[in-house]
């Protein structure tokens, strides 16, 4: 019995014949097939086991419709498959996105973690030499201070006393606390540096163990320093070197993928579920968010892991803050694409896309404030807009999806624990503000005295002026006579600063005011700069807090031992003697103080190593007829060193000879290539002669970004035999602003 299809309706028939002459019938469906399926109908086809119709207007199309109607659902089976899957792909990219940059983070603290471990290795309880040490006794490695950095103390101070190797008060008692010796009318030039002991017992420390970073090691270490947009203008510039870059690319690879693998954003095609992808945007800028809360808080996690301050941690903030603005952006755009394609207006009705918009005006009104010339001309608006636009950009998003709510809880919970530790680094004390010339300002705390490192800086705020925060790096040392600020006239609040000190009597000399302080943040980190062979520290105009504090406290800890250094050396530039005659008898104090050092040490090869300062002041527009003043006081407060020539040991220690504690003042500007040549000239020469291999040298410099390139380019420049003779370079850099 032939098959046949009828043309028109597609419906499979069947030709019942008696015979070879008789007439053909047709077998049809009955209403009982139309739910069997195309197979089953097939096979009921041949089998002949369906009715038979008594006339050809009863052919039903039922095979046909059957076919259609199973092909249909298996694609739209495949399409709703297809677009689930889509969808817990994308669902699932943020989590993967946060842990390949987990797995990048603890990459890259297996390059920095044994610096860590050689801080813990030397961190030991600070404890002052005494006469009754038994020289014999095996020495321990000091100098990590890992104890120190995190809460600013009242701690005790130190009562100068020539005649004693230094008593100790208790800080509450600061009744006859003096301040240090700025050049100023009516302040008094009493020493804030601490008395240098008429005795120098043995050392009690050794100094710490020195790591030399892998950037040292490899043969393209000249290359890993550059930083290739430094020089351009601010707006496009960054100091990023070489290996941060390369974390940014990575860190810029790492999103792409995840918003472009398996990503289909253009429309759908017939059959296919995969299309219109528009999500996957949205909850890669929604899984950035904490990110950009923990390197933008000053209780910095990260910072924490690879041993950086909150501030060297910020243009990473920036950058992780454009992704955000550029993934919201573009989720933005094509929902509104889907809009505009479909001719639907926008429903705001709903409470998600009124929390959807709420989002990406608050992201509109961060980016914008974010430019650097609006940021800096406007610096009020702009942390006014990002606490603001912050809270609506959570509440927004929480609002806008569900799937939301856990990370805007996370980054909540970020900030609010910053803010926490922010409040436990707060101290209330009472300072004395003096107006120095050259529009700076004296703040002196004699109640905080202990807490913080060497190159760490701290937030104040002065109700009687207002009560915004401005950071400040700390000027003394920690365990002296208190905390010392220097802070300049550069800004609208350091102007009423500077007003506010110098609206005050003739006869009172210094104003005391309320002030709160928080901090000590930032530092630098886990490099150990008393495990250095030499050290070079270098400042611009009020980048000299910096460098004096971490001189400070390197003659301050030398007598203990901890302090590898032979020779520390201070350049300062400034524009003219205005500017340098403030700080110019704090300077002086220090150089004597370590002269001091230097002539209890060499008088007796059991005393501890001198370690010697030498300062050089440069005056950059000063003209060659103008008379340098400085020139004649140094040289009249400056006999001590004369005296050590004569003696029989300087003259048989030509290494000591060379690196004796001395101050000058040169016009013009320094040649930063000599000053590093000689360094590693000295340190090669003494490492030599005492057959002991070299540490290194640290070049700390604290300045304008000019000054900063110029340092740096001079390292990268150090001849490669030199570089590895003093057992590596390492710059610290320590820009103006933030």
């Amino acid at each position: 019995m032939p098959l046949m299809v009828d043309p028109s309706t597609g419906a499979v028939i069947q030709a019942l014949a008696a015979g070879p002459s008789a007439a053909p019938s047709v077998m049809t469906f009955t209403a009982s097939n139309v739910d069997a399926t195309p197979t089953e109908l097939v096979s009921a086809v041949l089998s002949g086991s369906l009715a038979a119709a008594t006339t050809p207007t009863s052919i039903v199309t039922h095979t046909s419709a059957a076919l259609a109607a199973d092909a249909s659902s298996k694609i739209k089976e495949i399409m709703e498959k297809e677009t689930m899957d889509q969808l817990a792909l994308s669902s699932s990219m943020p989590k993967y996105l946060l842990l390949a940059m987990l797995g990048l983070l603890l990459f890259i603290m297996l390059f920095l973690h044994p610096r860590f471990i050689a801080r813990v290795f030397a961190t030991r309880r600070y404890r002052a030499p005494s006469k009754g040490d038994d020289p014999s006794k095996p020495r321990r490695a000091g100098g990590g201070d890992l104890e120190r950095g995190w809460l600013l103390w009242s701690g005790k101070r130190i009562v100068a006393d020539d005649s004693s190797s230094g008593s100790i008060a208790n800080s509450d008692s600061i009744k006859g606390w003096t301040p240090p010796p700025f050049a100023s009318g009516n302040y008094p030039r009493n020493s804030f540096v601490g008395p240098t002991p008429s005795t120098t017992p043995a050392a009690t420390l050794l100094p710490p163990p020195h790591m030399r970073p892998i950037s040292n090691i490899v043969p393209f270490t000249s290359a890993l320093m550059m930083a290739p947009f430094a020089r351009f203008p601010y707006r496009f510039g960054t100091s990023l070197r070489i290996p941060q870059i390369a974390v940014v690319l990575i860190y810029f690879v790492l999103v792409a993928f995840a918003m472009i693998w398996k990503s289909d954003v253009d429309a759908s095609k017939p059959g296919s579920g995969y299309g219109r992808d528009f999500m996957r945007t949205g909850w890669i800028a929604m899984s950035q968010i904490p990110i950009v809360m923990l390197f933008g808080v000053r209780a910095n996690l990260v910072g924490l892991c690879v041993g950086k301050g909150y501030e060297r941690l910020k243009v990473f903030h920036k950058i992780v803050g454009r992704v955000i603005f550029l993934a919201s952006a573009l989720h933005v755009g094509f929902f509104a694409w889907k809009l505009a394609a479909f001719h639907k207006p926008l429903n705001l009705s709903t409470e998600a896309l009124r929390g959807g918009l709420a989002a990406w005006i608050a992201v509109l009104v961060i980016g914008i404030t974010s430019v650097p010339w609006l940021r800096q001309r406007f610096y009020t608006v702009f942390k006014a807009s990002h606490f603001a636009g912050m809270i609506a950009l959570l509440v927004g998003l929480a609002f806008h999806v569900k799937v939301a709510k856990p990370w805007c809880l996370a980054s909540a919970i970020i900030y609010t624990v910053s803010h926490i530790f922010s409040l436990c680094k707060t101290r209330f004390a009472v300072a004395e503000l003096v107006a120095l010339p050259n529009d700076t300002t004296l703040v002196t705390i004699p109640s905080i005295c202990t807490g913080w490192r060497a190159g760490q800086h701290v937030r104040i705020r002065i109700p009687g002026i207002g009560i915004e925060g401005h950071p400040f790096t700390i000027a003394s040392a920690p365990d002296g006579e208190g905390m010392i600020l220097l802070c300049k006239a550069v800004g609208g609040w350091t102007r009423k600063l500077h007003g506010y000190a110098s609206s005050v009597d003739a006869e009172q000399g210094t104003r005391r005011a309320t002030i709160i302080v928080e901090g000590p943040y930032g530092g630098l980190g886990n490099t150990l700069v008393p495990s250095f062979s030499s050290v070079l520290l270098v400042a611009a105009g009020s980048g000299i807090t910096h460098s004096l504090s971490l001189a400070h406290d390197l003659i301050i800890r030398a007598p203990t031992g901890v302090v590898r250094a032979r020779a520390i050396d201070l350049v300062w530039i400034v524009k003219n003697e205005e500017q340098a005659s403030p700080l110019f008898p704090t300077l002086l104090e220090l150089v004597k103080d370590a002269k001091r050092f230097e002539e209890k040490c060499l008088a007796s090869p059991e005393n501890p190593v001198p370690v010697a300062l030498r300062i050089k002041i440069y005056l950059s527009r000063c003209p060659d007829s103008s008379p340098l003043p400085l020139l004649s006081l140094s040289s009249s407060q400056s006999t001590l060193s004369e005296d050590l020539e004569k003696g029989d040991l300087v003259r048989s220690n030509s290494g000591s000879r060379r690196s004796l504690s001395d101050i000058s003042v040169e016009r013009g500007r320094p040649v930063f290539d000599t000053l590093l040549e000689g360094i590693a000239d000295e340190v090669i020469d003494r490492s030599t002669k005492r057959q002991m291999n070299p540490c290194g040298i640290c070049v700390a410099a604290c300045g304008p970004s000019a000054m900063i390139n110029d340092v740096r380019d001079t390292v990268r420049r150090l001849d490669r035999v030199k570089f590895k003779g003093v057992g590596g370079v390492e710059l610290a850099e320590e820009q103006f602003g933030f």
